[in-house]
Parts: structure tokens; C-alpha cells; sequence
């Protein structure tokens, strides 16, 4: 395939996985991983995990185009600076912007300047939403670090 195809404009790599059943093909873009699984109605089969981008049929088979999104997302710790995880995690523990500024010696506009910038990097609109996308980086035992 050619560079530059897809989303990440990332160079696509395919392989046959034999080791989930009833996966047909692997195809991996940036570290995404989309997946062609065959379905099969008379077997009860689960439905496969992640994103469906599309179904179709070939002779008597059912397919399925899946595309798990819990591989693509970077990392927390990939998109936040040291700094910003920092605040994240103080935030996290309830304390409030003044409190955050007297921990850090930074001034309390900074770490308004800091959540807004987290703010639009994690796409979210208020600190609860800030604190639940960290979440998976604070409970692999990051926020103890603070």
C-alpha cells in the first residue's frame, strides 16, 4: 500500500491473525489496529469487541470491519507535558487552583493558563471530564508520584 493512505498518514501493514478466532485479517495504521472478523450467526459468536466500521457478506459469510479504539488513543502522558500531568493529579486529590500554585511555586494563573491548555488538548470542558480521561494514567500508580 502507499504512504500516506488513511487518517494518521501512516504506512498501513497487514497480517493474518490467527490467534483471536474468527479474525480474518489485521491491518495496522500508526499503531491503530482494525480488525476484518467474520461473524457466525448459527455459532453465537459475541459480537466483536470495538468500533464497527462496516459489514459485509462474501458467499455465505458474514463480515465485520472493527476498529479498536483503546489502541489507537495516545497515551495520557504522551499528549500532557510533566508539568500538566502534575496539575492533573493535584487536581484529581480536590484542590483547588490557589492550593495547586502554592504546591508547585507557580502563580494561580498559571495553573488556570496550564488547565486551559489541557482543556483543549484532552477535549474536554470542565475538570471532572479532565480528571476521568486521566484516570487510566493516575490508576497505574502515577498519581502517588505528586
Amino acid at each position: 500500500m502507499q504512504e500516506g493512505v488513511g487518517p494518521g498518514a501512516g504506512t498501513p501493514s497487514a497480517e493474518v491473525c490467527q490467534t483471536m478466532e474468527g479474525t480474518l485479517a489485521e491491518l495496522r495504521i500508526d499503531d491503530c489496529r482494525v480488525r476484518i472478523v467474520r461473524i457466525d450467526a448459527d455459532a453465537a459468536l459475541a459480537e466483536p469487541r470495538g468500533e464497527e466500521l462496516a459489514r459485509f457478506n462474501v458467499g455465505t459469510g458474514a463480515y465485520v470491519v472493527v476498529c479498536d479504539r483503546a489502541e489507537c488513543e495516545p497515551s495520557i502522558a504522551d499528549v500532557l507535558t510533566a508539568r500538566e500531568l502534575q496539575i492533573a493529579a493535584l487536581v484529581a486529590r480536590g484542590m483547588l487552583n490557589k492550593e495547586i500554585a502554592a504546591r508547585l511555586n507557580i502563580s494561580e494563573w498559571t495553573v488556570c493558563a496550564h488547565l486551559r491548555r489541557m482543556f483543549t488538548k484532552l477535549q474536554v470542558t470542565s475538570r471532572a471530564a479532565m480528571v476521568f480521561r486521566c484516570a487510566p494514567w493516575m490508576a497505574s500508580g502515577n498519581l502517588a508520584e505528586v
